[in-house]
């Protein structure tokens, strides 16, 4: 796969999770269904959950392959996840 293919990957990837965190948040607010609410507050918390263990992975992965660690890929920058973070598609 191409560079430009990862990245367009990516996008794809932050737009998703940019509408489901915006729909979970919805729910959680809106919906009538009081379990609705709580199963959409739940999945709230494990994004966030799963973003910030993506996120120290991605940092631990680029730490590893800065110090030259052999069989490691380089990861220069975590930069769509940060993005997606900063922009509030995903919370921590």
């Amino acid at each position: 796969m191409s560079s430009s293919q990862a990245g367009s990957l990516d996008l794809i990837l932050v737009d998703q999770l940019q509408w489901l965190q915006s729909w979970t948040a919805d729910v959680a607010v809106h919906d009538v269904d009081v379990q609705c609410q709580q199963l959409a507050s739940a999945c709230q918390n494990l994004q966030g959950d799963l973003a910030a263990r993506a996120l120290q992975s991605l940092e631990n992965g680029s730490q590893s392959a800065q110090q030259g660690l052999p069989g490691l890929p380089n990861m220069q920058s975590p930069a769509v996840l940060i993005d997606a973070v900063q922009f509030g598609a995903l919370k921590l």
